[in-house]
């Protein structure tokens, strides 16, 4: 799931087949109009809680890894899921891309981490890539 629309699709879809990713749902948004662009991400933090709540509750057998990044509330929406549902999160990702956030979400990353999932804060994909290999994610 992601904020982003749905002309990414297709992208998202062909860098899935190409990393021999897992198959999925992208639940993506509509494309803006030109008034919206300028409100990213405004009023969706609330909505993309609740839709992978949705999808937690779709699929009760599944465990889930989220990615995201720190640049808006992905680390505060994922700490929450990690409360709310113990043992169905599997591990959590985030980039690191605004400096003014690091201190702020490494303790978000403490506590997720705290709760018994491992939790990627990373700069570089080299270190996501390692990390998942390292706690049995992927074979490196």
């Amino acid at each position: 799931m992601s904020s982003s629309e749905w002309n990414l699709y297709q992208f998202l879809l062909d860098f899935s087949h190409k990393h021999e990713l897992p198959e999925g749902v992208f639940l993506l948004s509509q494309l803006k109009k030109l008034h919206q662009v300028f409100a990213t991400g405004q009023g969706k933090h609330s909505a993309k809680f609740m839709r992978i709540v949705r999808i937690v509750e779709a699929f009760p057998k599944e465990q889930l890894i989220l990615l995201g990044d720190d640049s808006q509330q992905d680390p505060y929406i994922y700490l929450s899921l990690v409360e709310h549902f113990p043992g169905k999160i599997n591990c959590v990702y985030l980039r690191h891309t605004h400096k003014k956030n690091y201190e702020a979400v490494k303790q978000i990353v403490e506590k997720i981490e705290k709760a018994g999932v491992p939790c990627c804060y990373f700069t570089h994909s080299s270190e996501a890539i390692i990390h998942s290999g390292q706690i049995g994610l992927t074979s490196l």
